[in-house]
């Protein structure tokens, strides 16, 4: 129930983005003959490695729904689907339920979320999923029932409040592949001792466009490179912005008192 992950392992980094691959990434952004590919390399390869990790860091959305499906599957008693569901659990969907298990009602208790093992043995499974099932959840709201033509609403029901990160339907752009993207512009930078072009356009990508979607291409990254580029241009924008407002206050004070 994790999320999936199709990015580039650790491993694969250096593999992947070897010398020849540095060299053909450096002609496509039209790195000038001086720059330093070395430091290139090792900006860019620090970058990656770090796209890799975050990218295995499942989304609040997906902790939700692995919660979601280990109080469904022990509320029905499905013993083994719920020794499944554990062992396959992410770390960050693990470590909610272990912060559940660190507060103070659940200490007093001294107990430790169930062991695959103890959910496929006849004698334990029931109370194991009862058990889980209390640590996936906290309480019950009720759910008003639909609106009939008649005017009429269904019967509410009660369901299950889970304690885990809330869903959202709102999804701002992956911060991994911006902080990959952010990684490649320091590498070319410290590499050319210029900056790239900061914005781009789909009908005529820079080279530094045209490099970065080879990046993500060949990292197994999501993402359009030009939105990518754009996206972070726009955040920087707002956070002079902001500086500026900011700011603005101080030196009218400073003006209005000399």
């Amino acid at each position: 129930m994790g999320k999936k992950v199709s990015a580039i392992s650790i491993e694969e980094v250096t593999v992947v983005f070897d010398g020849k691959c540095l060299q053909d990434l450096a002609h496509m952004g039209r790195l000038p003959p001086n720059a330093d590919l070395q430091v290139f390399a090792k900006v860019l390869h620090k970058g990656l490695r770090a796209y890799v990790q975050a990218s295995r860091v499942p989304s609040g959305n997906a902790v939700h729904r692995e919660i979601k499906a280990l109080e469904k599957a022990a509320s029905c008693g499905k013993s083994e689907e719920v020794a499944g569901l554990l062992e396959s659990l992410s770390p960050t969907a693990r470590d909610w339920i272990r912060e559940r298990l660190s507060t103070p009602a659940w200490c007093k208790r001294g107990v430790a979320l169930p062991e695959p093992a103890t959910l496929r043995d006849p004698a334990h499974r029931k109370k194991a999923c009862e058990l889980v099932r209390q640590l996936c959840t906290v309480g019950a709201a009720i759910r008003e029932g639909r609106l009939r033509p008649t005017g009429k609403r269904s019967r509410s029901t009660y369901h299950p409040v889970l304690y885990g990160p809330m869903p959202t339907r709102h999804f701002p752009k992956r911060d991994a592949e911006l902080d990959l993207v952010t990684a490649l512009q320091d590498a070319f930078h410290r590499a050319t001792g210029r900056r790239p072009t900061w914005t781009a356009h789909h009908d005529a990508p820079s080279p530094f466009a045209c490099m970065t979607r080879e990046v993500l291409r060949l990292a197994r990254a999501p993402g359009d490179a030009v939105g990518l580029i754009n996206e972070l241009h726009r955040r920087r924008r707002e956070t002079r912005r902001r500086a500026n407002k900011r700011q603005a206050p101080a030196a009218s004070l400073s003006t209005n008192n000399p």
